[in-house]
């Protein structure tokens, strides 16, 4: 039917309109750039190509939603550890679960630009839901009609 679709925790669904390989390429860029820039790399590519192409725009709103929500919740668990673990030294084991997150947040990202080769949308588990949700109030300027995304759940 078409290219694969990888939804490791997250949903997908394919784009509305045809894709150039253009446009893929920079759902790519939106998803894998955060792993070098974390907040900057989506944004910056949400501001360059947001009149564009509503795929792309809407890839980096998911890896940037997706990037803030990680970025804050590990410095709010971060500083929770550090905190416990000054008041109370054998908290000091949860500073281990710090070490998995940057590879999960890694993982997502790789998925999320493999679904965007493949001219999927991809929503991460968490930040996916919001982006949805302000999204659905907004309709595309020059059509009218919704913007690109999963058809809305009755």
């Amino acid at each position: 039917m078409g290219a694969p679709r990888y939804e490791f925790g997250g949903k997908c669904h394919p784009a509305r309109e045809a894709l150039s390989q253009d446009e893929k390429t920079w759902g790519v860029f939106a998803h894998l750039s955060g792993i070098l820039a974390l907040i900057l790399g989506p944004l910056i590519v949400w501001l360059i190509k947001k009149d564009e192409s509503d795929f792309v725009r809407l890839s980096a709103l998911h890896a940037l939603a997706w990037n803030v929500t990680f970025f804050v919740s590990y410095l709010a668990f971060t500083i929770t550890v550090v905190v416990l673990s000054l008041i109370y030294p054998p908290f000091g084991w949860l500073a281990l679960l710090l070490v998995p997150a940057p590879f999960a947040a890694l993982a997502y990202a790789i998925i999320g630009g493999m679904n965007a080769n493949g001219g999927y949308v991809y929503e991460y588990p968490v930040a996916g839901q919001f982006v949805n949700r302000k999204r659905q109030r907004r309709r595309c300027r020059r059509t009218g009609r919704p913007r690109v995304g999963p058809p809305r759940r009755a």
